[in-house]
């Protein structure tokens, strides 16, 4: 028996560090803390996997090129823009979380026959955990003291960041104790229910390219966990994603029936009140109806970003650096009464002006535009990537009213990361034509055409 050469070996190790910041990103196991945050064993991997991406930019096909140039570019503009910041702890820890999102689209890009050759175990793999998390927002939802039991057990420590955890300790709590929420390891129930989200378009994509009934009957799981996820905003994204699958030809019956699933579980919420002696101690109800919880949701955002736009206009090209949103906040917050003033502005795409200016949003607006390009291009010729593109718009969307794109979110990440990599390089996986969803070989669908 041959033994493998360093060089195999070495390369060996980078395709497990992938594989691994995947599978890893759904648990979140958190370790030592590193700049003032708990990066978790996914993002280590990631962060180890860095180099490797870097050393296979060369292997990048030309055309291929261009998105991974601008995540480069934007790494550059926002590491120029610390010169100016008055917190770089905060602007080296946006830059790590950067790298993460970087190595993994970027190793996928270079290296796609590795990224297939071994693709449906791993797959299978993260889809089993992602689906754990997924029943426990459910569960959770169903009885909120069951979560905050959970919570206050020391087992939480080592799959919820512990930075979380001791602000919750106060009273900013996003879901724990919070009737209307529920989001198993997430530290916010909107994250955990874009999570929930990009796994159930991710899901539907894999049953399609495997031809199999399991993971296209796992996928309502998904369902009922973001409508359980009490998030204002995912849950009627997924209706909005849902609907649109049912408009484009190329989608077939099963979107209507998880569409169905999906309004099912919002009559049912809506009708469903949480009855208060079966809640913990801490337990906060609140008595507004939803569209009154709506309302004051979007009037705090929209002051945000009024505010966002008064730092954009100072300081338009070159950002007021990291920590300026912060100051100007600070500085701000009692006269026009907005609270949480540690919080970014909930929305991506001005919290890269705001820090760092045009320099840096221009590299992200326009990765958007070939986002949107390669998904239509591939979409004519495999009805799949409406699958892939819809699993990444959750997420450039949501990035409109909170920050989960290129940087923050660590179970996000890995899984947009590889959605995207597969759009944009147009990897062997996804460009098979002539592939059936496994709903019409059980009839529920008619053919296509």
């Amino acid at each position: 028996m041959n033994e493998m050469n360093p060089r195999t070996r070495i390369w060996s190790l980078a395709d497990g560090l992938f594989w691994l910041a995947l599978i890893l990103s759904p648990v979140q196991i958190f370790t030592v803390q590193t700049f003032g945050f708990y990066p978790s064993l996914a993002v280590l991997c990631a962060w180890m996997l860095f180099p490797f991406s870097l050393a296979s930019i060369m292997r990048v096909r030309r055309e291929h090129l261009g998105p991974i140039l601008l995540l480069l570019c934007l790494l550059i503009a926002q590491a120029i823009s610390l010169l100016w910041s008055n917190d770089l702890q905060l602007g080296i820890r946006t830059l790590l979380y950067e790298c993460v999102f970087v190595s993994l689209f970027t190793y996928a890009t270079a290296h796609p026959a590795r990224i297939a050759s071994r693709f449906e175990m791993y797959i299978v793999m993260f889809l089993v955990l992602a689906g754990a998390q997924a029943v426990l927002v459910i569960l959770f939802r169903l009885s909120p003291a069951l979560e905050s039991a959970f919570w206050e057990q020391p087992i939480a420590r080592i799959f919820i960041n512990p930075n979380t955890l001791s602000e919750w300790s106060g009273e900013a709590k996003n879901n724990v104790w919070s009737v209307a929420k529920s989001g198993g390891f997430f530290n916010n129930a909107n994250v955990g229910a874009i999570f929930c989200g990009v796994c159930y378009w991710f899901t539907r994509y894999f049953s399609t390219i495997k031809r199999s009934v399991a993971p296209r009957c796992a996928s309502y799981l998904f369902v009922v966990s973001v409508c359980c996820s009490g998030s204002k905003f995912a849950i009627p994204l997924l209706v909005f994603f849902l609907s649109a699958s049912l408009i484009v030809k190329r989608a077939r019956r099963c979107s209507s029936i998880h569409l169905g699933t999906a309004l099912l579980c919002l009559v049912a919420l809506t009708a469903t009140d949480a009855r208060k002696d079966s809640l913990p101690p801490l337990a906060k109800v609140d008595e507004r109806s939803f569209s009154e919880r709506i309302g004051g949701t979007s009037s705090i955002r929209l002051e945000w970003w009024k505010m966002a736009g008064e730092v954009i206009a100072s300081h338009p090209i070159k950002g007021a650096g990291f920590g300026g949103w912060e100051a100007y906040f600070s500085t701000n917050e009692n006269p026009r009464k907005v609270h949480l003033s540690s919080y970014p502005p909930h929305n991506t795409y001005l919290h890269v002006w705001v820090q760092s200016g045009l320099m840096a949003l221009v590299p992200v607006l326009v990765f958007l535009f070939l986002f949107l390009k390669a998904s239509l291009r591939l979409w004519r010729t495999c009805r799949t990537a409406l699958f892939l593109a819809f699993a990444a718009a959750c997420c450039f969307v949501h990035s409109a009213i909170t920050n989960c794109f290129f940087f923050g979110e660590e179970h996000i990440m890995p899984l947009m990361a590889l959605s995207t990599a597969l759009l944009f390089a147009g990897l062997p996986l996804p460009v098979e034509r002539k592939l059936r969803d496994p709903s019409a070989s059980l009839g529920i669908g008619p053919s296509e055409g």
